[in-house]
């Protein structure tokens, strides 16, 4: 059994040649597993009590936690079992659309995904930490905000084995919103929601344009992390040292890049508009054989 139980990927062994008919089986087992889970709850402490127990995880969502564990039953399990304890204990949907997430926090670019890649390939996902307005919307609506889209971004499979990027944009945080980012409940939930608990493999986190004291407090939040998962940290001096890994056509002149033709409110209505008429297959309990990545919209 792996002993990482830190950070998304990093300590665990791969199965190179892991195929179909293997990842079939080691489904079936998790789902075993998760249902034997299930039934040995007390009765008073289910979800909804007095209803039948809800349905399991769908296999395209047990297959992603093994690609995001490189195949290693162990750690997908216990991915697979966090993200189930974290979305009850929340109380949130187990599968987020842009339905409930719209109405300021989705829209207002506090988060977004890139349409490029990094120089290794992988997707790249911001966090402008000063466009969140907690007079619209309280900081964990902005945080399923970013869960939302992480899950859109990793349906593509080849996000799935290549993982992503985050970069933190500190630029224009008001004094007043660092008060509510330390809140030790905000950062419990902003960690618990990520740490081991959703199967994408997160690579590195960049965080660029913060003051003094901002960093100051977003050392508070980093120092909560698993040791692995600050490891992947880096703190820039300056937007120029991000360009050694991202290049600036793929990241918005805010960030120090030449994006050009890169409209946020586009993509959400898009995004809105497809999710009415789409049937994702990664929700959809289907064989694992025919399961294709649901690709986002480009710009």
């Amino acid at each position: 059994m792996s002993t990482a139980n830190s950070s998304f990927d990093e300590g665990v062994t791969p199965l190179l040649n892991l195929t179909d008919e293997e990842a079939t089986i080691l489904v079936d087992r998790m789902r075993v597993a998760m249902q034997a889970d299930d039934a040995s709850l007390p009765q008073a402490t289910r979800v909804g009590s007095a209803c039948p127990p809800p349905p399991p995880l769908p296999r395209g969502f047990l297959l992603q936690c093994l690609r995001s564990r490189s195949g290693v039953y162990d750690e997908a399990l216990m991915v697979a079992r966090n993200f189930l304890a974290f979305r009850r204990g929340a109380g949130w949907p187990l599968r987020l659309k842009a339905k409930d997430v719209m109405g300021g926090p989705l829209e207002s670019g506090a988060h977004w995904i890139l349409p490029g890649r990094d120089k290794e390939g992988r997707g790249i996902f911001v966090f402008n930490v000063g466009k969140i307005d907690t007079r619209k919307a309280s900081l964990e609506k902005y945080q399923q905000v970013g869960a939302y889209l992480v899950e859109r971004f990793t349906r593509d499979e080849e996000m799935q084995r290549t993982g992503l990027v985050m970069i933190v944009n500190l630029a224009s945080v008001p004094f007043g919103l660092c008060r509510a980012l330390v809140s030790l409940k905000d950062a419990k939930r902003g960690i618990r929601m990520w740490q081991d608990a959703f199967p994408c493999k997160l690579k590195r986190i960049y965080v660029v344009g913060g003051s003094l004291w901002l960093l100051r407090a977003m050392r508070l939040v980093v120092a909560m992390l698993g040791k692995k998962l600050q490891n992947r940290v880096r703190v820039l001096p300056h937007l120029e040292a991000l360009h050694r890994d991202v290049d600036r056509d793929n990241i918005p002149p805010c960030l120090g890049g030449s994006l050009e033709r890169f409209e946020w409110g586009e993509w959400v209505a898009k995004v809105a508009a497809h999710e009415r008429e789409e049937k994702d297959p990664v929700w959809t309990d289907r064989q694992i054989d025919v399961i294709e990545g649901d690709r986002c919209p480009r710009f």
